[in-house]
């Protein structure tokens, strides 16, 4: 019996667990079965759920919010994709080394114009059908549920009017999900012909860009027949003059496209040159009328020639943002630009040019708009080459005149730039000349590289110059005016902001001319691959990665930072401290804490350029907090003390303070340190701990007022009350001595030989001298009053010595006077 008991405990205690574990497993078969039946909305729940299924299929209705423009895109598409094979198939594109460099540029960047296009529609239309998919997965869910609900609805016989909304329902989802398949395969089609697209244009400009560098590789390769060869082979019916017309019809043509392509750019150039017009027509009357310059300076008078022409200065400076307001423009429409900033500069250059140079630099601007006539006519060799031919014969003569043994030029003075490049007068003639040589036998890439580089690159040059001459004569203008004048900060720095600004000026314009000068000897791109990849040089600490380019942007962002603090800190004492009343020391507080917060950011912000991750050196940091700690207390402990003398402020900037020996005025305080100048004129930097820990005597910390100590002293049998009122009315009369608290003079009592008085008096500024003054003052007025001062009382005792001792002193008595009678 007992082992029964004992078998049948063991058979339980082996099951017990199966038993648990499936009464734990059988609640999932019900859970299920709960997911599946509550795939549906609940009956009680139906008419709060229609009204927001029927919101929701109102707001897919609309569509996604990335539809704007889609639909312009879908009428559009089909013409532009169309006249994209039209153009490809152009018989102009058959044979591409018969163009020149000039042209297949031209033609890289209108093709690369239309990918630009394609891929903005791609883009928009990938995000379009992105959003349309989501639409319809939502669409797909919301049907499963309402056709659920619907089989739900039946099975319990709602009201018909009840099922027949969730019936409309339905079938509204169902027509929209249609909508939404449909759509998508529409934008499918579409996108799969804009892809096709871009692969055929992404293959054209590979091929012009790949002609292109063919071309200027083959510099010394007579590509064409000589110059009399292709004129004699040139037909009888053929006219120059027809030649010209077309090219410029084309010319016309190319750039009217490519403002309708940047019709909003366009419209803002307008309103900005309407803008510039505006100020500089102000500028003019204000000249007119004799009230344009504040001051009688030569400077501000010869910086201000282009206020006389105030519609060349507007042209020239609205043409000037062209550079950043068209991006990627088109040779055809640089050269339009360049055609219309030669009038300003023509009607300018002669008020700043030197009479010795005046007519050779404009009949060299003349000579370049016959090389951008030259550049317009490329579908015409034989003109082109007639035209770079008398483009550079006209520069060796104009060159060979300017350069001339004994020229004017030579005697000019010139900086030294200016002076190097007409030492290369000799070398550019001897370049202008092989270029023409070049041209008459075939090399006619040659030819154009030489002349053109020098043509383009030297009037560039002078076009660059007078844009930087007429914005330095604006910004002395602006910073000059009285109105520019009330601000503090142009009044203190006036004379550095000029100087930063035409530094600005003249760097960014010889950047951007220097630029173009590479552009033009097709050395750009080559420079530009080649300091990307030496950017791209890395080294690998460990899991660091350090770039060249970290290490540029490292420091571009430490300058900027320390840029930045500066002009903060200097508006905020000028601009913002001035004309806010704050209690003392805290503006300086609130400069110094803006100050050292930009930096920090700076520094956060450099180390993340540098490529270094600043969250894998806390741990780090933790590590060396505790050694920081011990070996550099003092420095942790003056930063301290410098955070506490920012928020407490028991010492400011200006204060007159004694700490130990050294007595002045505080003239810094700092994270670390301040700087006290003494009032014997050195300065002696005191660690911020000791105004802290240290007993220090602020002489002005309340107030700036300071009480004099004058004693004085005069003889017996004077009247005190006499001597009181002189010292009053001394203090009183002083302008330096304060009326609050008045002036006090004290009786202390008798000396031995003399009556003692004390002035006291305050004052703020002018201490040593207002002291002297006041001490002068007291003399002068006892003095009149013929009241005497104390001299010292001296006893002297007289003894009588009798003959016989006379022989014992010094002289044997010689010197004595004999005994006085009695």
């Amino acid at each position: 019996m007992r082992h029964l008991v004992w078998g049948s405990l063991i058979c339980i205690l082996l099951f017990t667990p199966f038993l648990f574990a499936q009464d734990a497993e059988d609640p999932a078969p019900a859970q299920e079965t709960t997911t599946e039946s509550t795939d549906f909305v609940p009956i009680p729940e139906v008419t709060a759920a229609l009204e927001t299924a029927n919101l929701a299929l109102a707001e897919i209705r609309k569509g996604p919010g990335s539809a704007e423009g889609v639909s312009s895109i879908e009428k559009k598409a089909p013409v532009f994709l169309d006249s994209l094979k039209t153009m490809r198939s152009d018989s102009l594109y058959q044979d591409l080394l018969s163009l020149n460099p000039r042209k297949l540029n031209d033609l890289g960047l209108e093709w690369t114009r239309h990918l630009d296009k394609l891929n903005s529609w791609e883009k928009r239309l990938q995000t379009y059908s992105q959003d349309l998919s989501e639409a319809n997965r939502s669409l797909v869910d919301m049907g499963t549920r309402w056709q659920a609900t619907h089989v739900r609805a039946v099975e319990l016989d709602v009201p018909e009017e009840i099922l027949g909304r969730i019936i409309k329902v339905v079938a509204e989802i169902d027509t929209l999900k249609e909508q939404h398949v449909r759509r998508i395969k529409e934008l499918l089609v579409l996108q799969d012909g804009i892809s096709n697209a871009q692969f055929d244009v992404r293959e054209l400009i590979d091929l012009l860009g790949s002609a292109e560098s063919q071309l200027l590789n083959q510099l010394f390769v007579k590509e064409r027949a000589s110059l009399w060869e292709a004129l004699n082979t040139r037909g009888d019916g053929d006219s120059f003059f027809s030649d010209l017309g077309k090219s410029l019809g084309h010319f016309v043509r190319s750039n009217i496209t490519f403002l309708k392509i940047n019709l909003d750019r366009f419209y803002v150039h307008i309103a900005f040159f309407f803008f510039m017009a505006g100020v500089m027509f102000y500028l003019y009357r204000r000249n007119k009328q004799g009230q344009l310059f504040e001051t009688d300076s030569e400077f501000p008078q010869a910086s201000a020639f282009f206020v006389t022409h105030p519609f060349s200065a507007a042209l020239l400076i609205s043409l000037f943002i062209s550079i950043w307001l068209y991006p990627n423009p088109t040779v055809s429409f640089r050269d339009l630009l360049v055609m219309i900033v030669l009038i300003p500069v023509f009607r300018l250059l002669p008020v700043i040019v030197a009479p010795e140079i005046k007519k050779p630099m404009l009949a060299l601007l003349v000579v370049y708009l016959f090389y951008l006539l030259h550049n317009i006519v490329s579908d015409f060799p034989l003109l082109q080459r007639l035209l770079l031919f008398f483009v550079t014969l006209a520069s060796i003569v104009i060159f060979a005149w300017l350069f001339r043994p004994g020229s004017d030029v030579y005697k000019m003075s010139l900086k030294p730039w200016p002076k190097m490049l007409i030492r290369l007068g000799s070398i550019t003639l001897l370049l202008l000349m092989i270029a023409l040589v070049a041209n008459i036998v075939g090399g006619v890439s040659l030819a154009n590289r030489i002349t053109g580089g020098i043509i383009e690159s030297f009037n560039l040059a002078v076009i660059y110059l007078l844009i930087a001459l007429v914005l330095d004569g604006l910004v002395i203008l602006l910073l000059r005016r009285r109105r520019a004048q009330s601000l503090n900060v142009v009044k203190n720095y006036a004379g550095q902001l000029e100087r930063r600004l035409i530094s600005f000026i003249h760097i960014l314009t010889f950047l951007l001319w220097f630029r173009a000068t590479l552009r033009i000897f097709a050395v750009y791109d080559p420079l530009v691959a080649w300091f990307k990849e030496i950017l791209e040089l890395n080294w690998a600490f460990g899991t660091t990665a350090i770039s060249v380019e970290g290490i540029f942007n490292f420091l571009l962002t430490l300058l900027v930072a320390f840029i930045v603090a500066r002009f903060v800190r200097v508006f905020l004492d000028l601009e913002i401290f001035t004309r806010v009343r704050l209690p003392r020391g805290v503006p300086g507080a609130i400069s110094m804490i803006v100050r050292y917060t930009i930096i920090g950011f700076g520094v956060f912000l450099a180390f993340s350029a540098l490529g270094i991750d600043m969250g894998k050196f806390a741990i780090l940091a933790g590590a060396l907090g505790v050694g920081l700690g011990f070996g550099l207390q003092n420095i942790v402990a003056n930063f301290i003390s410098g955070l506490i003398l920012a928020f407490e402020r028991p010492i400011q900037v200006g204060d007159v303070v004694d700490i130990d020996d050294v007595s002045g005025n505080v003239q810094q305080i700092g994270v670390r340190s301040s700087t006290v100048k003494t009032f014997d004129g050195s300065e002696v930097i005191v660690p911020n701990a000791d105004l802290i820990s240290n007993r220090v005597t602020n002489w002005t910390l309340s107030d700036r007022r300071r009480r004099i100590k004058l004693p004085i002293k005069v003889a017996l049998g004077n009247e005190p009350r006499e001597v009181i009122d002189i010292l009053h009315k001394i203090a009183n009369d002083h302008p330096g001595v304060l009326e609050d608290p008045a002036p006090l003079a004290t009786f202390n009592g008798f000396g031995d030989n003399f009556l003692d008085f004390t002035l006291y008096y305050w004052l703020t500024d002018n201490i040593l001298v207002t002291k002297t003054e006041v001490a002068l003052g007291v003399h002068d007025a006892v003095k009149n009053a013929n009241i005497d001062t104390p001299r010292p009382q001296r006893d002297l005792n007289l003894k009588f010595v009798d003959g016989n001792q006379k022989k014992h002193l010094p002289g044997d008595g010689k010197n004595i006077d004999p005994e006085p009678e009695k």
